[in-house]
């Protein structure tokens, strides 16, 4: 069935159709993946629906820099190999963090399937032995028309199931659960890319509160809307993205100072607790045999995960900034900012952070 015949079942019934194709990575999410979006509302409602406006453009100095794959790959270490048949491995330190193995077909090696760091990814495929291969791969070039190979140092490896879902912007703490490898890749592949689903959500959560009357002030100020309900120019672009590097700077420096005054006073991180549970995972904090008033209890207010304990170091860093606009924050540069905004993890010999 084709797309004219789609929209007009959907006009017979009673629907005021829109649609377009778009790309995710004009939304924030790391790849270029074209789709055809179809939004329709009751024609009752009286609503003409109107697409968000791009995001991300490396063009466009009022929009932040379309994210690249080391924006959302970088931090993490090296997965594991899947098992025999590609099966999962057991207690992953990562929730998914492996990557099917075997050989790659011919229709594989027929087209580039790698990308480099300062690029956005390709597609993201519902399917493990057709993954796209890790940044770090050596090239692949081409010998011939539908034919190429693998040329330059290392071995070349798909990208992890995790690694698929930071592409397609879901959140560390999702997780996803599988026994053959091949599926993980399907849950994510299959997905529409979270920050385009969130981009489009916000427009029709938009639309519907005007129509009710509703404001919702935080929706409101992520689409770039004023007081007055009306659109208005993209705020920030490359210097929000500087402002809230400057954030994620400062924050880091308010944990750092914060957990040197702790292990002074004789605290420690929970991978050195002596209370874990042997079978201890990172960022499952409530897996303790007991409290432990040196670390579970006193460090990890509510059992909260490592991004929420987070937010209060940001919201602390947001009124450092402020009281620094309040002086001459213009006088900083980019260049005296190193880049630590994005999260690390951490190996089994080093200590923990919580970010």
């Amino acid at each position: 069935m084709n797309l004219k015949k789609i929209v007009n079942l959907f006009e017979k019934i009673g629907y005021e159709v829109t649609y377009k194709k778009v790309d995710s990575v004009d939304y924030g999410v790391p790849q270029n993946r074209k789709r055809v979006i179809i939004v329709g509302f009751r024609k009752d409602l009286g609503i003409k629906f109107d697409f968000p406006e791009k995001t991300h453009s490396d063009s466009n100095e009022d929009k932040p820099n379309i994210v690249k794959l080391k924006d959302a790959l970088k931090d993490l270490p090296e997965p594991k190999p899947s098992k025999e048949k590609n099966y999962t491995n057991e207690n992953l330190k990562i929730n998914a963090h492996e990557y099917y193995t075997g050989s790659f077909s011919s229709r594989f090696m027929s087209r580039n399937r790698r990308r480099g760091w300062d690029e956005p990814g390709y597609t993201v495929e519902a399917s493990g032995r057709h993954a796209k291969i890790h940044p770090d791969s050596p090239q692949m070039v081409k010998l011939e028309k539908d034919k190429r190979e693998f040329k330059g140092k290392g071995e070349p490896r798909r990208l992890s199931i995790r690694e698929s879902a930071r592409i397609q912007t879901f959140p560390d703490i999702f997780k996803f659960f599988y026994e053959k490898l091949n599926d993980g890749y399907k849950m994510v592949g299959n997905a529409v890319p979270v920050k385009l689903a969130e981009a489009i959500g916000n427009e029709i959560y938009y639309d519907l509160c005007q129509l009710s009357g509703k404001k919702d002030e935080n929706i409101q100020r992520r689409m770039g809307i004023n007081e007055k309900g009306e659109k208005r120019k993209m705020a920030g672009g490359k210097k929000e993205e500087l402002k809230m590097k400057l954030i994620e700077k400062i924050a880091d420096s308010i944990h750092n100072a914060w957990w040197n005054e702790k292990k002074e006073q004789g605290f420690h991180s929970p991978k050195k607790c002596p209370y874990a549970i042997d079978s201890y995972v990172q960022g499952s904090f409530d897996k303790f045999k007991k409290n432990c008033e040196k670390c579970h209890t006193d460090m990890y207010p509510y059992n909260e995960l490592p991004e929420n304990i987070k937010e209060y170091d940001r919201v602390t860093a947001k009124a450092v900034l402020k009281s620094l606009e309040e002086n001459d924050y213009s006088v900083i540069k980019d260049e005296d900012i190193p880049d630590t905004a994005t999260g690390t993890f951490i190996g089994d010999d080093s200590e923990w952070r919580r970010y």
